[in-house]
């Protein structure tokens, strides 16, 4: 059975040292939901009035995600390749290449999901960077661009899943010996 493009794409993750490479990233990103609550009460208990950071940089979800890449904040989008059903996740890539955001896709939703404190995550992004790691990020979304956005155009034009059961090729085999 064929595969079409847009399915295949996800069967090419990123390497194993990149993608520890952007979960690592991410990580420092990462806010513990608990954490931030025990911080918000205890803000409120003594009574402290003032204004708290928006500083919302890492975005989980698919509906969350898609939003940030419409409004264009995303600045990088971490996508898992075992998402079920695919066609939730499907699309995005396109999207991506579309308005030109950076996009990677890694193994393990469940690892994905340990970022954002979560059992899974389907995808994530991240909408601002610290001015420490920007040397970092940049490595990181060059990396991006080559691997994932730059070859957009042939991906998704390239078929997937054209393997023949041993069966198959017995039988091609035996008729091309004839």
């Amino acid at each position: 059975m064929r595969v079409p493009p847009a399915v295949y794409q996800f069967t090419r993750a990123a390497n194993k040292p990149y993608a520890n490479t952007v979960i690592n990233f991410l990580k420092k990103y990462s806010v513990d939901p608990r954490a931030a609550k025990a911080a918000a009460e205890k803000k409120a208990e003594s009574g402290s009035t003032e204004a708290t950071k928006a500083g919302v940089t890492l975005t989980h979800g698919v509906n969350q995600v898609v939003k940030m890449i419409e409004r264009k904040k995303a600045q990088l989008v971490v996508i898992a390749h075992d998402v079920d059903p695919i066609d939730l996740v499907v699309y995005i890539p396109a999207l991506c290449a579309k308005l030109d955001v950076p996009y990677v896709i890694v193994k393990s939703k469940s690892r994905l999901g340990e970022v954002v404190f979560k059992k899974n995550c389907s995808c994530a992004c991240l909408t601002s960077i610290r001015k420490e790691d920007k040397d970092e990020f940049s490595q990181i979304v060059e990396q991006a661009r080559g691997a994932f956005n730059s070859q957009y155009s042939r991906i998704r034009k390239e078929w997937g899943g054209i393997v023949l059961s041993k069966r198959s090729r017995a039988h091609i085999a035996k008729l091309n010996q004839e």
